[in-house]
């Protein structure tokens, strides 16, 4: 073979191995290089990223019998961690959640809405009250006095003021700023549930 005849030859099997090659090394610019580039998620709430799985954390309710944010597992929950009472503004924000549970419609079986308490309560009674006043608000709190782990588990520093989105299979994905109200929650909800069969 001439060299005449050799050079297009080479050419080709060039292309060739550029043309296989090129979308191997773009995928790995992408995947190894810098995340600026990566899309950015449209939800209204703070992603926790990674998500935080749900340990085993045990807790009790009202009535004084056992209980596992675990056994929530299978719908979408909305919790709500504070101290040891739920003062006027926790008790004016569990309100609107309630409300924002009914706006969902149909969809308002798949959502628990959880008060967890880092501490047993002073006040149980009134605590009781708002359960009675308020049945899809299931509380909970940590007789032991030591958060049960959950407020470590969540990177919770200080101030009881995030809501926190706990999907069906049991993970922390996000959270929100007590003060925003209702609204931004509900935009990712409805969201959520209408592009996802699970809860």
């Amino acid at each position: 073979m001439s060299e005449s005849q050799a050079k297009p030859q080479r050419k080709t099997f060039i292309a060739l191995v550029l043309l296989f090659l090129a979308p191997l090394i773009a995928a790995l610019v992408l995947y190894f290089g810098p995340e600026s580039w990566y899309p950015v998620p449209i939800t209204e709430g703070h992603l926790l990223h990674p998500a935080q799985p749900l340990e085993p954390i045990q807790f009790q309710g009202l009535d004084g019998a056992a209980a596992e944010l675990e056994q929530f597992k299978g719908r979408w929950s909305l919790v709500y961690p504070q101290g040891r009472d739920c003062g006027p503004e926790c008790g004016a924000l569990l309100h609107q959640l309630v409300q924002l549970r009914v706006a969902l419609g149909e969809d308002r079986e798949r959502l628990n809405l959880l008060l967890v308490l880092a501490e047993t309560p002073d006040n149980p009674a009134a605590l009781q009250q708002l359960a009675a006043d308020n049945p899809e608000i299931k509380v909970l709190f940590d007789s032991s006095g030591q958060g049960g782990g959950l407020l470590p588990q969540l990177g919770w520093r200080s101030g009881f003021d995030r809501i926190y989105l706990v999907d069906p299979l049991g993970n922390f994905l996000m959270y929100y700023s007590a003060t925003d109200g209702p609204r931004p929650v509900l935009n990712d909800l409805e969201h959520l549930m209408k592009h996802s069969a699970s809860g």
